[in-house]
């Protein structure tokens, strides 16, 4: 067992679950990815002991709900806690496991006026509890008497004797301006938490403290199989011989990424993963669709602070649905690459290919495509920032191979055949989709049928589905599916309180690897209309 499922309705706290599952090399999953049933009651208890347990309570009705009491699965919820000892006596802590509700109505002058009122003590510490279940009959094997197992961690400093301005970590939400985190000190620093750097923030990680002893005790017992490598490298034995090498295409705006990948996707069968698409997705996962932040912004905080959240991603996706061919467009800075290639390799080659045409050529192109409304100005800036996020580096990779699209799109596909045919010749047989006709394959098949730019409503979507496949889906089935986690196949706009979807650039290209599977079988048939290239998301 390598995963975990944990129980939450906080988006940032899950983001910081996941984040810390991959260090200790476990797979964390939110409870509302598994079934819609994802929340549970959490009292409003002084008792700490006493409120864990009504909330594991609570949170085990809900997974019987979903798996039945017969189950072999682990969850686990978190607790944090805060204790101001200028504020606390011997017995209670304050704010203690009230910390999220006490924030609510506090602010740094109120609460420096009243440790300064209480003598000025200024320590703190910032407690995680860990209630982890386990399995009735892997409890009697082990010789457990309780249904649950309880660990904690803590991080001791102080308060601040001045408030920081913090602006929102974009990549790490729970290193945020909103928690205790603004106004925690930890031991051997000299700023909060939320304006350390990730590595020193990991260092005093209260909550990696207490899941660390989560997972030694499951370890220990031979329960869990933590990850010794990434699981995007452990690609199935079958791809290891004369696996094809993987097509990586990078370039400035309109230089020909997507219309070269779609012309392998739709000549050769490969499959297209778009970088943008699945930066989108860990954008949503840490923010939700409705946020106001811009993901331009989120995507250069993520270039500059963890640039192997996308590679890992489309690894993963390479992995998990046993890719043969496939062609990743939009990478934007060298260290994308090279962990690509770190988590491919030896299983399988990746070539670079930069596309290269002038600025006057791609502005001609966006211009002609009616793009964004693009100006000259506006275009100049969007090479500055790709620039920046180092796209210009790329070219210089020892792997890269550089191609001209100055001219015609029949001009590069001949000469990237030139260059590339050779790479072609690897053809092993596509492996089918291990699922069939599940609601994802059925929306992605039904949107692949339609093409309105302006997307479609949960409700619209269902009624496609139905349609198309003489199924009875309600909209809270596609619903719930929208719900329950974000996914790269679809964009997403949030406009007069709906949510509207339609296919990215990798949903197409998956939505036609499912066409070509014998599994998928039509019920009925539908006029295909051309599909246009899905536009920049960023």
């Amino acid at each position: 067992m390598s995963e975990l499922v944990f129980f939450t309705s906080n988006r940032a706290k899950l983001a910081h679950f996941k984040y810390i599952g991959t260090r200790l090399g476990v797979t964390i999953s939110g409870f509302r990815e598994k079934t819609f049933y994802g929340s549970y009651h959490e009292p409003r208890l002084d008792d700490r002991e006493a409120l864990l347990r009504e909330s594991y309570e609570s949170a085990l009705n809900q997974w019987k709900k979903k798996f039945g009491a017969d189950d072999f699965g682990h969850f686990f919820l978190e607790d944090t806690s805060v204790r101001v000892d200028a504020l606390s006596t011997d017995d209670v802590d304050v704010p203690g496991v009230h910390v999220k509700f006490w924030m609510r109505d506090m602010n740094f002058e109120t609460l420096n006026a009243l440790i300064l009122k209480a003598g000025g003590n200024r320590s703190a510490t910032v407690r995680s509890d860990i209630v982890l279940h386990i399995p009735e009959r892997v409890r009697h094997a082990m010789g457990i008497g309780d249904s649950f197992v309880w660990f904690h961690g803590e991080t001791k400093g102080r308060v601040v004797t001045s408030e920081t301005p913090i602006k929102p970590n974009l990549l790490y939400p729970w290193l945020d301006n909103r928690t205790f985190n603004r106004w925690f000190v930890p031991e051997g620093f000299g700023v909060p938490i939320s304006c350390l750097a990730i590595s020193d923030a990991n260092s005093v990680d209260f909550r990696y403290r207490a899941f660390k002893q989560a997972i030694d005790f499951l370890s220990n017992a031979g329960i869990v199989n933590q990850a010794k490598k990434h699981a995007s490298l452990q690609l199935p034995l079958s791809l290891i011989p004369k696996a094809p090498s993987v097509f990586l295409l990078c370039g400035y705006s309109c230089a020909g990424k997507t219309r070269l990948a779609q012309w392998l996707r739709d000549t050769q069968g490969y499959i297209h993963l778009e970088a943008s698409d699945f930066m989108y997705q860990a954008f949503w996962r840490r923010h939700g669709i409705w946020t106001g932040i811009k993901i331009g912004d989120f995507a250069a905080s993520a270039l500059s602070q963890d640039p192997t959240i996308v590679p890992k991603a489309i690894a993963k996706e390479v992995e998990e649905k046993h890719y043969s061919n496939v062609v990743v467009s939009g990478f934007r800075s060298p260290e994308e690459v090279l962990e690509l290639q770190k988590l491919l390799t030896p299983e399988r080659d990746v070539q670079v290919i930069f596309l290269d045409a002038s600025q006057s050529i791609r502005l001609e192109r966006a211009i002609a495509r009616g793009r964004d409304d693009v100006t000259a100005g506006s275009f100049v800036h969007r090479d500055e920032q790709e620039n920046d996020m180092g796209l210009g580096e790329i070219p210089h990779l020892p792997s890269c191979l550089s191609i001209t699209n100055d001219e015609s799109l029949d001009i590069l596909f001949g000469r990237f055949s030139t260059h590339c045919g050779h790479l072609l010749e690897l053809q092993p047989n596509e492996a089918n989709p291990t699922r069939e006709r599940e609601l994802e394959d059925l929306i992605l098949l039904s949107l692949l049928s339609e093409n309105k730019v302006s997307g479609y409503t949960t409700r619209e979507i269902a009624e496609l589905v139905n349609l198309r496949f003489g199924q009875s889906k309600s909209k809270n089935n596609v619903s719930r599916y929208f719900q329950q986690d974000f996914h790269a196949y679809y964009e997403a706009h949030a406009e007069n309180n709906k949510i509207r979807y339609k296919l990215s650039n990798t949903g197409v290209s998956r939505a036609l690897y499912l066409t070509r599977a014998k599994s998928v079988v039509f019920s009925r048939k539908s006029p295909r209309k051309a599909l246009k290239a899905a536009p920049g998301l960023f």
